[in-house]
């Protein structure tokens, strides 16, 4: 958005404007591009395209003039390249004051300079040359930080340092999800109601053209979680997510012409001749919207024990933030594998489990359970605000 226009670009063809109605060329003969960035008066496009591929390139309009595209002293439209690194830039964004470019492995920021005695109006210094981000749509923004994925971790950016954030998660999700060819096609967005990070990515290296699995980070509390976003019941192809419509809570409520509505992000589908090809994500939804074995949320907790003595384990309560028994799908479940070998319970491969019930008057699950290592997998089928769980537990022979 430059003020009230938007500015679309694809790299396929010119840019396009919209300050009402129908988008047209924008006027000056800019380049193709395939990113689009607005700052302090400039529209920048990077990735671009004048007749010469320049995927290292970057190319901004006339100071507050977006007709104005020759590059000029006195208009302060100008080019150049990053070169740096190796490369085309992928990625690219406002932060503050200034304009973050990303290459698959390296980050750059631009800073407006104005100098136009020595020509320099923009420039660029190379923040990191070992990690960066490969998705166009990839990078989200909170709290005055940046966000991403790269092969090596999940990291936050904060306009000067890269830190790692997602050492609790990064092993599974190099091991099952990231394939290099998916990567690229990582979209994310912020749930600026819950403090949310919502990455949307294919499952699978051979699905690109479907976003149906997530990984969540929550920036209060620093805590993460993986999400399901594939069809399910009788919605068939036509809903599967494609891309994400990246909003603030703002947007959502003039969107939805709605005050009290409690929308966290809109998704966009394929479409058809008898269905939408847009929805909404809300919090907390009604138990029409969950699906019971596809959309549940699971929890997992690490080994129970110490290895010494067996122990013997009655009950788990969660704590409870939130709980509406009528916007479950199905009746909250858990259950409890053991072994007496520590690394069998990690893995999954424990000798036996035992199902725990959920008792609805004290909101628990009850049950008897008893080994030397446990481990408890608890699921809800609808939304649910959990702060802890008390696992009831006593060495064996010793009940309580």
């Amino acid at each position: 958005m430059f003020g009230a226009t938007c500015v679309a670009v694809n790299k396929a063809d010119a840019p396009q404007y919209s300050a009402s109605g129908d988008f047209a060329d924008l006027a000056g003969t800019p380049p193709k591009a395939q990113h689009v960035v607005s700052q302090l008066g400039f529209v920048m496009l990077l990735n671009y395209d004048d007749g010469t591929d320049t995927p290292d390139g970057w190319w901004c309009s006339g100071i507050e003039d977006i007709t104005t595209w020759t590059p000029s002293l006195s208009t302060q439209a100008a080019n150049g390249r990053l070169y740096d690194t190796p490369g085309p830039i992928t990625a690219a964004c406002a932060h503050r004051d200034s304009i973050i470019a990303f290459k698959a492995d390296s980050i750059y920021v631009g800073d407006y300079i104005g100098d136009t005695t020595n020509g320099i109006i923009w420039g660029w210094r190379l923040i990191s040359d070992k990690i960066g981000c490969s998705a166009t749509h990839g990078v989200a923004s909170m709290n005055d930080k940046l966000y991403f994925i790269h092969r090596s971790n999940v990291y936050e950016f904060d306009g000067a340092v890269v830190r790692p954030i997602g050492s609790p998660v990064i092993n599974d999700l190099i091991t099952n999800k990231v394939f290099g060819s998916v990567l690229p096609y990582v979209q994310a967005t912020v749930d600026q109601r819950e403090g949310l990070i919502v990455w949307i990515m294919p499952a699978s290296s051979g699905a690109t053209g479907t976003l149906d699995y997530g990984l969540v980070y929550n920036v209060f509390t620093g805590k993460w979680g993986f999400i399901s976003a594939t069809s399910v019941d009788t919605s068939g192809s036509d809903y599967k997510t494609t891309c994400v419509v990246k909003t603030t809570q703002a947007d959502l409520l003039k969107f939805l012409n709605s005050t009290d509505d409690s929308t966290s992000m809109v998704l966009m589908g394929q479409t058809s001749a008898t269905k939408t090809g847009a929805w909404a994500a809300a919090y907390p939804g009604a138990s029409n919207e969950y699906h019971a074995t596809k959309m549940a949320a699971t929890m997992y907790t690490g080994p129970i024990g110490d290895g010494e003595d067996g122990l013997f384990i009655n009950g788990i309560k969660p704590r409870l933030y939130t709980y509406t028994a009528a916007d479950q799908k199905a009746t909250p479940a858990a259950s409890l594998k053991g072994d007496k070998t520590e690394s069998l319970v990690i893995d999954e491969s424990a000798s036996h489990s035992t199902n725990f019930t959920w008792n609805t008057t004290e909101l628990q699950f009850d049950g008897t359970h008893q080994d030397r290592y446990s481990r408890a997998l608890i699921q809800f089928n609808g939304p649910v605000e959990i702060a802890g769980l008390h696992i009831k537990v006593s060495r064996a022979g010793i009940k309580r």
